[in-house]
């Protein structure tokens, strides 16, 4: 195993576990505030807006969570390089799909979130 394929191993594997650790952490976040979690940073939901303050912010940190995972998964597949050089590259396909589509996903799955509990 050459150095090169080493190097890309751990810059991988590092950038993802960083990156689901930073979303996971949102998620957790989110789960024990005692205000409602905002999406968006440049509007605020304010609490007399929320019909259930619990359940709002229980679905925000499941949606954070959720979006996490496709990162742990492409670091989990990136460990397994030194087996075979194409697990870095079946790891970068996992970390695309989980970025590309899963922020389009994200945004839907929080709309449906604000439809059931956002009043305005």
């Amino acid at each position: 195993m050459d150095n090169e394929l080493i190097v890309g191993m751990i810059v991988m594997i590092a950038c993802c576990f960083g990156c689901g650790a930073l979303i996971l952490g949102i998620g957790v976040h989110c789960e024990k505030m005692d205000k409602p979690a905002s999406f968006w940073s440049h509007r605020r939901v304010l609490p007399e807006q929320v019909a259930d303050l619990l359940s709002y912010n229980r679905e925000c940190a499941i949606l954070w969570k959720r979006y996490s995972v496709g990162y742990f998964i492409s670091g989990i597949l990136s460990c397994f390089a030194p087996l075979h050089e194409n697990w870095l590259i079946v790891g970068a396909v996992v970390i695309f799909l989980a970025c590309c589509p899963g922020i389009p996903l994200l945004i839907i799955g929080y709309q449906r979130i604000e439809k059931r509990y956002i009043s305005r």
